[in-house]
C-alpha cells in the first residue's frame, strides 16, 4: 500500500525546501524585464513554505497567488519543474506592487529552471523543443556572467527576451502574455491566477 496523498505531500514539501535552498538553486540570479532574481530569493520563499505558502500535489505543475500555492503534479516531479513554479512565488513574493507581465513571469521561470539544471551539470528538458536553444543560449550567458561576478544582475538582452516571449506565445500554454498583474505578495484569500 502507498503512501497516503497528506504523506506525499509533506515528503514533496521537504524536498522542495531542500531544492530552494540548495547552492544550485542560490547561484540563480539575473535580471528580466523589471524584476530580478538575487541569491537569497528561493531560500526566502523556502522559508515561507508551511507558514505562508503550500505545496499541493494537484496532477499539473502551477503556482496559485490566490492561495499561495505551489501547485505540483506528481510527489516524484523533476527538481526543474520545482525550480520554475518556485520562481513564479519568489516573483510574486519579493515585487510586491510591481506590474508583472505573464509573458516575463513565464520567460523567468523557463530561464531559472535552465540556469537550474545548468548549475546540476545537465540541460533542462523542455515539452516545447521550440524554447530550448534561446532559453539555454540565455541561461548559458547568465551562468558564466555569474561565474566570473561575485555581485551584480546579468541583464537579460531586450532582444534574447522578447525572442523568447515570441516562442512562447505560440506555445501550447495558450494564455495571454502580455496581460500585466500587479504582484500583491504572499497574502491568502484574494482573486488569484495560475502561472504555469
Amino acid at each position: 500500500m502507498g503512501d497516503s496523498l497528506w504523506t506525499q505531500e509533506r515528503k514533496l514539501t521537504n524536498r522542495v525546501v531542500r531544492v530552494l535552498s540548495s547552492e544550485e538553486c542560490g547561484s540563480i540570479r539575473f535580471r528580466l524585464d523589471n524584476i530580478s532574481i538575487q541569491t537569497f530569493m528561493y531560500r526566502h520563499v523556502a522559508s515561507a513554505i508551511g507558514d505562508s505558502l503550500s505545496v499541493r500535489i494537484v496532477g499539473s505543475n502551477s503556482y496559485d497567488d490566490a492561495t499561495d500555492t505551489i501547485n505540483l503534479e506528481s510527489a516524484d516531479v523533476s527538481s526543474d519543474a520545482i525550480v520554475h513554479e518556485a520562481t513564479h512565488a519568489v516573483i510574486d513574493c519579493t515585487n510586491s506592487g510591481v506590474g508583472v507581465s505573464v509573458g516575463t513571469h513565464e520567460a523567468s521561470a523557463y530561464l531559472a529552471e535552465a540556469i537550474y539544471a545548468l548549475n546540476c551539470d545537465r540541460f533542462a528538458q523542455f515539452d516545447y523543443r521550440p524554447m530550448s536553444a534561446p532559453i539555454h543560449r540565455l541561461a548559458e550567458a547568465v551562468r558564466a556572467f555569474n561565474r566570473n561576478n561575485r555581485s551584480g544582475l546579468f541583464r537579460c538582452p531586450t532582444p534574447q527576451v522578447e525572442e523568447i516571449k515570441q516562442i512562447l506565445a505560440h506555445s501550447p500554454l495558450r494564455q495571454n502574455f502580455d496581460r500585466v498583474y500587479q504582484q500583491n505578495g504572499f497574502h491568502r484569500g484574494r482573486s488569484g491566477r495560475y502561472y504555469y
